[in-house]
């Protein structure tokens, strides 16, 4: 059982923010609302696995890059809005107290992965409106390797700008997409601890 927070996930001052086209080689992956059942009959996933109902998929779908950043770190839970809060290049994280996150053993959950490749700077069309998903690197106080998949329309406007009508109707149409795109089968090479350099995300290397 974890008990403390992984402090190698905090961000630092001498970090930087990566882009989606840097790390394209990589996988996200992102933790499911309960652990059973996963599949549907057409062995997809459930829609109700893909994300919690009430999340605001298409204003930004959190996931998390693999690599330092591993499996069994997506068991943990920030308690604190301090902690969620984006941070800033520059900043030092924060380690969060015992009291400030939480750890849900993995029984408890499950897990999918998504290939950056099929999600950066891809478009696809929905209910015959075209969008298109960037993968951005949206780092947290307590965890710099958190990125989230943003989508845009074919003028360019960003659905998050959207109205609250718009964006609904963005996300019907983008959650199909999301669903084609999930594998719950390990990539045939799983990263490792370290498997990004430093080089990558720290301007003193």
């Amino acid at each position: 059982m974890a008990s403390t927070y992984p402090a190698r996930l905090l961000p630092q001052p001498s970090y930087v923010l990566v882009g989606g086209d840097q790390v394209l080689s990589g996988v996200v992956a992102r933790r499911t609302p309960t652990f059973l059942p996963l599949l549907g009959e057409d062995g997809k996933i459930l829609v109700g696995q893909l994300s919690s109902p009430t999340e605001d998929i298409a204003r930004g779908f959190s996931v998390n890059l693999l690599g330092q950043f591993q499996i069994e770190d997506i068991g943990w839970r920030p308690l604190v809005a301090t902690l969620y809060a984006y941070w800033q290049e520059g900043e030092q994280g924060l380690l969060p107290q015992e009291e400030e996150a939480e750890y849900k053993e993995s029984g408890t959950w499950n897990y999918y992965w998504l290939d950056i490749r099929d999600l950066h700077g891809v478009s696809f069309l929905g209910a015959g409106k075209q969008y298109t998903c960037c993968v951005c690197h949206k780092p947290t106080r307590c965890n710099y390797w958190h990125f989230e998949l943003h989508f845009h329309d074919e003028t360019g406007v960003a659905v998050a700008q959207m109205s609250r009508g718009q964006i609904d109707k963005a996300a019907r149409r983008i959650r199909p997409w999301l669903i084609e795109q999930v594998k719950t089968s390990p990539p045939e090479s799983v990263p490792i601890y370290g498997s990004w350099q430093s080089s990558l995300y720290s301007s003193t290397s």
